[in-house]
């Protein structure tokens, strides 16, 4: 199955961005419960959905349950855990992270490495694009980054 994942976090006013599990030294971090990182959270909900195991939110709420600042990277593993047991498996990813700033060209083809890690495929089955939205809206502002996913994953025995 195919899944569409979405997430979007304000820009902050401290702290360090987080961003497909790379830091952006120098940006303030995205506002949330969790770390903010919108790329993994994103990940996280396009694999939830193509198992069918429901959004990250209900998963990990944004309460006492979830510790504040919450590694994504953690909660992206802990999904990829969930989605085996439910017989799938993540093959190819395709996203798009719309901000203003930072400037993510140059760190695209690492972020990318780190996203197929996370999820145990290679590289290579991982696109990871940036835009900044025309300039447009809260993101193209700089007071929001935004992250679509498009996952395809396959079902054991389909």
């Amino acid at each position: 199955p195919d899944r569409l994942g979405y997430d979007a976090h304000p820009v902050g006013t401290s702290g360090e961005l987080l961003l497909g599990g790379l830091a952006f030294p120098g940006s303030p971090a995205l506002s949330g419960h969790s770390d903010g990182d919108v790329v993994l959270h994103a990940v996280a909900d396009a694999l939830l959905g193509a198992a069918n195991l429901g959004d990250l939110g209900r998963i990990f709420p944004a309460n006492e349950q979830t510790p504040r600042g919450a590694d994504s990277g953690e909660l992206l593993r802990e999904v990829v855990a969930r989605a085996g047991a439910a017989g799938l498996t993540p093959r190819w990813v395709d996203l798009t992270i719309t901000a203003r700033s930072p400037r993510l060209a140059d760190r695209l083809p690492e972020m990318a490495s780190k996203i197929a890690a996370l999820l145990s495929i290679s590289a290579a089955a991982v696109s990871v694009k940036a835009s900044t939205g025309n300039l447009v809206g809260d993101e193209g502002e700089g007071r929001a980054v935004r992250c679509t996913v498009l996952l395809l994953a396959e079902q054991k025995g389909g």
